[in-house]
């Protein structure tokens, strides 16, 4: 009986013998090591002096979910984020981090690992939180003796890199060229009128 083996219509039979990877032991094809070139058909022919046979079979490798690992590396120190926090959640099946409540201190760059059996994979991105702008104060009701002059102040807070825009409106309409403006966030109305209110 003679048993020759084959690898996507490939004989492996002279091979086998001289390989620690694959072995013919009492008529079974050990491969040892499985790695992902291993996957396709592997066929079996059988011969002897009455005949031949042939049989076939499909190797098809699954590899299990890889283990995700998300790493913070703030200040070049490597921090894991397994669920260290609540507001860091790391979902086991998608790999997805979702962080809640982020705040500044958050920005960082950070890596994420992906290793199962048949190797790894690593991808970085980086992660800018900012606070968003917002008027921090502006009087609410202001009582002047009619043809004085009055400053109105908006406080504004943004971020240093990021850029603003402020406008004025009266009575809903955008003040353009009427009295000055100063930087924006100050305005001058001089000798204000009954139709100033």
């Amino acid at each position: 009986i003679f048993l020759p083996n084959y690898f996507n219509g490939i004989s492996r039979t002279s091979s086998i013998n001289q390989s620690s990877k694959i072995q013919l032991i009492e008529n079974q094809l050990i491969i040892n090591d499985i790695e992902w070139n291993d996957q396709g058909m592997y066929q079996c022919f059988l011969t002897n002096d009455v005949g031949e046979d042939t049989r076939s079979t499909w190797l098809k490798i699954k590899s299990e979910p890889p283990n995700v690992t998300v790493i913070n590396l703030n200040d070049d120190k490597r921090i894991l984020l397994n669920n260290i926090h609540e507001r860091f959640y790391i979902d086991n099946r998608t790999g997805i981090l979702s962080i809640s409540n982020t705040i500044p201190n958050d920005s960082s760059q950070y890596e994420c690992l992906a290793q199962n059996i048949l190797g790894s994979a690593n991808a970085r991105t980086t992660l800018l939180v900012r606070r968003r702008t917002r008027i921090v104060s502006l009087p609410q009701t202001i009582k002047i003796i009619k043809a004085q002059s009055l400053i109105l102040v908006c406080h504004v807070f943004n971020e240093d890199d990021v850029s603003r825009k402020i406008s004025w409106y009266f009575n809903y309409n955008q003040i353009i060229t009427q009295n000055k403006i100063y930087n924006e966030s100050t305005i001058l109305i001089d000798t204000p009128q009954n139709q100033d209110t």
